[in-house]
């Protein structure tokens, strides 16, 4: 078998192309080369680089076919008839270059067609992977609730119906739609009042929030009914400042640090110093019905049904405790450091107390 030698036909940068020359008869390429090569140029993305590399090949075809005819005639006599070999390697020549001039085409076909494919059969897959609702879904489970804000307590509290109030005679003092027959009391850094969805809302104040009636207010032999709802915070809210008498006294629900019920002030002492104390679990967002009597001798109270106070004020000393809740009287409601709700604010008279004193044993 004949030795072949390798010439380098042409150089330009990172490029290269080899021919061979076998016993100068025919041009050859050597195919597995010529394939990593057009590999290599695909995946640099450079077709402008292919088509020049083509081009130079085919030049270069030719240049080598001119110079095996030319060395052809020098070697070989005009009546020498070739031999069925050397016609058999340039029909082998002449095939090489026919493939040779297809198979880039070919190659960038097939890896186009490849691309393609690969592109169309991922996208489907991301585009129709069905969302993973289960996981959602335990997700959303496993979010604790939102904390009831004011707004979200007073929504609640203008939606639930009070309770009946026993007996007759009673008077409105608030219409449920404005402040009429009231007005703001002028605390220092007092909250704003408002009225919406038949609610009387003292916002909080610093530290008071209050309002005043402005008609006639009689000043014994009465009971005083509504309803109170703390809506945020931990102080009383409902401080409501009545007339006894002469004198005057403040009924405190959920005072001294949210749980206080009493009088202030009994002979002096507010209602977390006298008899009249009382300790209940007020909880923020929940209506209380609050009523107070006050007759000849006797201040009676009740939280719901539940009688709280009972006391006679005989020989006793009535009166405020000092400060800016004096501002409350005649009669007037206020909050301490809280957002209060009111509703059903009524008035009757009465003729003397609800149930006989009770007597006490020494």
């Amino acid at each position: 078998m004949a030795a072949g030698t390798v010439q380098c036909l042409g150089q330009e940068p990172n490029q290269g192309f080899v021919s061979r020359r076998v016993d100068g008869r025919g041009h050859h390429f050597d195919l597995q080369f010529i394939s990593q090569r057009l590999a290599d140029l695909i995946h640099r993305r450079s077709r402008l680089q292919l088509d020049r590399k083509q081009y130079a090949i085919r030049l270069r075809s030719q240049e080598s076919r001119q110079l095996r005819l030319h060395h052809a005639d020098n070697c070989c006599s005009p009546n020498m008839i070739r031999s069925p070999r050397v016609q058999s390697q340039q029909n082998m020549s002449n095939s090489n270059g026919s493939w040779l001039r297809v198979l880039p085409n070919l190659l960038w076909a097939g890896f186009f067609g490849l691309y393609i494919v690969g592109c169309t059969s991922e996208h489907p897959q991301q585009m129709h992977q069905p969302p993973a609702t289960n996981d959602v879904q335990a997700a959303v489970a496993t979010i604790p609730p939102r904390p009831k804000t004011g707004d979200d307590r007073l929504t609640l509290a203008a939606g639930q119906a009070p309770a009946p109030f026993e007996g007759e005679g009673w008077t409105d003092l608030f219409d449920g739609q404005s402040l009429k027959g009231w007005r703001v009391t002028d605390f220092a850094g007092h909250g704003d009042v408002e009225c919406r969805a038949g609610l009387m809302v003292l916002n909080t104040g610093d530290p008071f929030t209050g309002v005043n009636w402005t008609n006639d207010f009689p000043k014994t032999n009465y009971e005083v009914a509504l309803d109170a709802m703390r809506v945020s915070g931990s102080d009383f809210f409902c401080g409501l400042t009545v007339p006894v008498g002469e004198s005057f006294c403040s009924l405190i629900v959920g005072g001294w640090g949210g749980s206080l019920l009493g009088i202030s002030s009994l002979d002096g002492m507010d209602a977390s110093e006298n008899e009249t104390s009382r300790y209940v679990n007020f909880e923020n967002g929940r209506w209380y019905r609050i009523r107070l009597r006050i007759t000849e001798g006797r201040i009676e109270a009740w939280l719901d049904k539940d009688k709280m106070i009972d006391v006679v004020t005989t020989d006793r000393r009535i009166s405020l405790r000092p400060g800016e809740i004096e501002m409350s009287k005649p009669f007037g409601l206020a909050s301490w450091e809280t957002a209060a709700a009111l509703r059903q604010i009524k008035m009757q008279p009465v003729t003397g107390p609800a149930d006989p004193p009770k007597k006490h044993h020494f």
